[in-house]
């Protein structure tokens, strides 16, 4: 991770602009942030964002903390605020397999499986902060819960795990729908486990379970 930071770190150290249009579309966003403008679109009068806001309330933050002019910090902190993506994805190789399982899948992450694809169509660490790339370090989170939830049954790993599809949610949604569809899957599998056992108690349960993940979803995206 440190030889992928130290790369990415030096590509972008130097730079104040930009060369995709998506960041200016991004820099206005925060300087509206910035104007108290929360939510209004920049570009189109009396409309309203549809963007994912999480990334960009991130950036506003790291603007009015550091003073740092918003295209500065928009170029130069990919490096650092992307790097949660493969602390997390080896995190939760980490906690799902062994020490050998998470550096091998750790090194395919950084250096090997991307290839010539670009970065924002790959799970990968790269130093231009989008927000599919940033956004990875909520997945993988998500995955550890959903697998806590489920193993031990307890009904605020489920709370916790509605708390994270939350954030995901003001993040990007393409992790969003990849972990409400692993969601409904596994949800609907224990359901039709429960009828063809006749154990409408087990039913109830599994009810009040989905309930503990979408309250806390719907609070959190709101």
């Amino acid at each position: 991770i440190l030889a992928a930071f130290l790369r990415c770190y030096t590509v972008s150290r130097d730079l104040q602009w930009f060369y995709d249009t998506d960041f200016y579309r991004d820099m206005s966003f925060v300087q509206g942030i910035l104007n108290g403008h929360f939510g209004k679109d920049p570009t189109y009068l009396g409309e309203y964002i549809w963007y994912n806001p999480l990334l960009t309330l991130v950036e506003t933050g790291i603007v009015k903390l550091t003073g740092l002019p918003v295209n500065i910090v928009l170029i130069r902190a990919g490096s650092y605020l992307n790097l949660g993506s493969p602390l997390c994805f080896f995190g939760m190789l980490l906690f799902l397999f062994k020490e050998r399982v998470a550096l091998t899948g750790l090194l395919s992450f950084l250096f090997l499986a991307s290839g010539n694809i670009p970065f924002y169509c790959t799970a990968t660490y790269s130093p231009w902060i989008y927000p599919g790339s940033f956004t990875q370090f909520v997945f993988y989170l998500n995955i550890i819960f959903c697998y806590l939830a489920y193993a031990t049954q307890k009904d605020y790993w489920f709370a916790i795990l509605g708390v994270g599809v939350g954030l995901s949610f003001l993040g990007h949604m393409a992790p969003t729908v990849i972990i409400i569809l692993l969601l409904a899957v596994l949800h609907a599998g224990e359901i039709r486990t429960a009828l063809k056992s006749k154990q409408p108690g087990s039913i109830k349960k599994y009810l009040l379970q989905a309930l503990f993940v979408f309250l806390p979803f719907v609070i959190v995206s709101f």
